[in-house]
């Protein structure tokens, strides 16, 4: 039995294909030789839809077929001359014998000729036992046989035909859904998708990319980078995409390009080789998505963390990475390095005066006017408020630090056209120098903020340099600061009293409680050594309660004598500002202390602050029938409104109007003004720091209330107040 032309089954195994002769996939009957021996052969074809399926071979030894012929022929001899009785029964036999498997072998035979197999039932029909115990039965058994093991693979193979057809089926599908889902995403991606062949030409863009590009797909398709959408990193595109050819790995890179707006887009390219069945990069698939916003917010994230937002100058952080930049160049180069520390004078009154969006147009032309007072490759920041740094890097001589310092100083004394508004205000700066004053960038910032404050002590519109004696005294400074938060609970503080004069009367019948520190080591330092630094501390709050209620215990002793004896009391800005711990009026109200015997003294400025919170302390304090006087009135800014506002009782005049009354006209005028001010709005005036008798008499003739100063006496222990007070009496 053969199939596919190979031997699948039969009992001759060195008979390994048919042997047709000239007519393939015909019957056939021959003798042919195999090894040398000779064999009948009967070649029945198997044909299937398709045509050729195998074939049957029959094969009989010509050896056995002439002696079988021989042995008829003898016995056809013995036959004939034997009895006619005899050959009636066995011509009967070999035809009863013979004819059914020869019937049943020629019905399958004819059926194979016709291309049909028999099914197992149709075998199943033939009755085999009726088959002969000979060659040509065994022949008929095994051809049977092998026709059931035929169809059993054929069915087999079938099944498995349909397995793998399923299988393909199934697989194509999965594969074409998978195509549909890759193309809907390719298809529909924002990232921008296309696809280079080697020579870097283009074959495929995603709608993404060419919705960006001018000239559409048309403008893509079949072309480099340089070509479309060009532009000068285009070269840098396709060597990429050649490394990607030549390495076969991925690469990413950012890409700036155009796009069909004119729109500069940053893109983050990635390439990826696609390969061959034999491993070879046929294509280089790039993705591009565009992160242009994101680096956008990325560099307002960038100047906000560096870069003030009202004057678009370096802040805080950018100033210490300049100056330490700065600091490493001039160590190499072995020059010098200036540190100035700019402060707006008196700027804080302008918020309080013409507002705070007024104040935020004099910073930025405050800082415009310092960028343009200095070299193109100087630093100019804002540390915040009304504080700018100015770095000058590569000094050849020191003095040119002297100059720009000069030169921003007179710069911002122009005035400032804000609107409507015009104003004036000016600058101290302070000048440090590295590596000169130091080579610690730390210490150098400290060195200039200590020559700009003492650029403010030495009346302000100026400049300061560093020195040791600063260095000293703001050492000096830090050490008396530590020793003040123990002075109180110490018992280092004493109240000493001023006496103050009625004019009219000569009586004495007021006093300013004033505040004096026994420093264990230093001795006794007075209020300007030590009150803005309890102000800066946050320990003025405490202070000032406590000599408050210094005040009111001895009013309560001397108000036993003299009735309506009062006691000034200052209160510091800074005590206004912050939340009461001790509320005056309710300590007055428990110790039984009428409130007119306490007028409590503040400075020109509290009045025009539009804080909330100040306005409704100083209202409480007038609404309990505590008095208010301004002290040091004329050094600063005033408004009427605000004096009738909130009812002042007094107006101390300073004592700078006071020390040239005897010599300077002007002066006599300024006083003389503002006492007749005074007067007009029922508000009596305090003349301070009288000191000769010819100062009293140009007050007293302006109608003056009352006087204060050392011509009088000098501010005494609480002891020897009231025994000069008794002395007095008894003049």
């Amino acid at each position: 039995m053969f199939a596919a032309g190979k031997l699948v089954t039969g009992t001759l195994p060195d008979y390994a294909t048919p042997q047709w002769g000239s007519r393939i996939g015909q019957p056939t009957q021959n003798e042919i030789k195999i090894n040398g021996v000779g064999y009948y052969q009967l070649i029945i074809p198997l044909k299937n839809q398709h045509g050729l399926a195998g074939a049957i071979a029959l094969l009989q030894s010509s050896t056995s077929v002439k002696r079988n012929t021989w042995q008829m022929i003898g016995m056809l001899w013995l036959i004939t001359g034997a009895s006619l009785i005899f050959i009636f029964p066995l011509v009967w036999y070999f035809a009863s014998s013979l004819a059914h498997p020869i019937t049943a072998l020629s019905g399958i035979f004819r059926d194979l000729t016709k291309g049909n197999a028999l099914t197992r039932e149709e075998l199943a029909q033939i009755d085999r036992s009726r088959l002969r115990h000979d060659e040509l039965g065994e022949l008929a058994r095994s051809f049977m046989s092998m026709n059931d093991a035929i169809n059993q693979k054929i069915n087999l193979i079938n099944e498995l035909n349909a397995s793998l057809e399923q299988k393909v089926a199934d697989r194509t599908s999965a594969l074409v859904a998978r195509e549909q889902e890759a193309r809907t995403v390719i298809e529909n991606s924002p990232d921008s998708i296309s696809r280079y062949l080697p020579d870097g030409r283009r074959i495929y863009a995603n709608p993404a990319l060419i919705a960006m590009t001018e000239g559409g797909e048309d403008a893509l398709l079949g072309k480099t980078p340089s070509e479309s959408p060009g532009g000068s990193n285009a070269e840098l595109y396709e060597q990429k995409i050649r490394e990607v050819f030549s390495s076969g790995r991925n690469k990413q890179f950012e890409l700036r390009w155009h796009d069909r707006f004119g729109r500069e887009v940053c893109s983050h390219i990635r390439l990826t080789p696609e390969f061959d069945l034999a491993g070879n990069v046929v294509t280089v698939l790039a993705i591009g998505r565009d992160i242009t916003e994101r680096l956008e917010f990325e560099k307002t994230i960038w100047e906000q963390a560096n870069f003030d937002i009202l004057t678009k100058l370096p802040n805080r952080q950018m100033f210490y990475d300049r100056l330490q930049q700065e600091a490493q160049l001039v160590t190499r180069s072995g020059k010098s390095l200036a540190l100035l520390l700019v402060d707006l004078d008196h700027f804080k009154e302008v918020n309080d005066t013409l507002g705070h969006d007024i104040g935020d147009l004099l910073l930025i032309e405050a800082a415009r006017r310092i960028s343009r007072s200095v070299r193109a490759s100087d630093t100019v920041a804002r540390l915040g408020g009304d504080e700018f740094t100015v770095i000058l890097s590569e000094l050849d001589d020191t003095a040119i630090a002297s100059r720009i310092a000069q030169n921003i100083i007179d710069k911002l004394a122009d005035p400032f056209m804000l609107g409507i508004e015009k104003t004036y205000i000016s600058a101290s700066i302070g000048l440090s120098f590295y590596p000169d004053d130091t080579n610690e960038l730390d210490v150098l910032f400290k060195n200039a903020d200590q020559a700009m404050y003492a650029a403010k002590n030495s009346g302000r519109n100026r400049f300061s340099y560093f020195t040791q004696d600063l260095q000293e005294a703001a050492q000096i400074r830090l050490r008396l600061t530590n020793d003040l938060r123990t002075a109180l609970s110490g018992n280092q503080f004493i109240v000493v009293y001023q006496p103050i004069i009625e004019l009219e009367s000569g009586r004495m019948h007021k006093a300013e409680a004033l505040l004096r520190w026994q420093h264990p080591e230093r001795g006794m330092i007075d209020p300007s050594g030590f009150i803005g630094l309890a102000e800066e501390t946050g320990l003025i709050r405490a202070i000032g309660d406590w000599v408050f209620q210094q005040a009111v215990a001895r009013a309560l002793i001397w108000r036993s004598y003299i009735p309506d004896f009062q006691i000034s009391i200052n209160k510091s800005p800074a005590q206004l500002h912050q939340e009461e711990q001790l509320s005056w009026t309710d300590y007055l109200q428990q110790q039984g202390l009428d409130p007119s015997a306490i007028a409590v003294e503040i400075t020109e400025g509290l009045l025009l602050n539009p804080e909330p919170d100040v306005n409704a302390r100083l209202m409480r304090l007038r609404n309990a029938g505590i008095q208010l006087a301004i002290d040091d009135f004329g050094t600063g800014y005033s408004s009427l409104s605000y004096i009738r506002r909130f009812d002042i009782d007094y107006i101390k005049i300073d004592q700078s109007y006071v020390q040239h009354l005897e010599t300077d006209p002007g002066d006599v005028s300024l006083c003389e003004a503002i006492i007749a001010m005074a007067h007009k709005l029922d508000i009596k005036v305090v003349a301070e720091g009288v000191e000769t008798a010819g100062q009293l008499d140009v007050l007293a003739s302006r109608g003056c209330d009352y006087i204060q100063g050392y011509l009088f006496s000098k501010p005494l222990t609480a002891e020897a107040f009231f025994q000069q007070y008794m002395q007095h009496a008894a003049e």
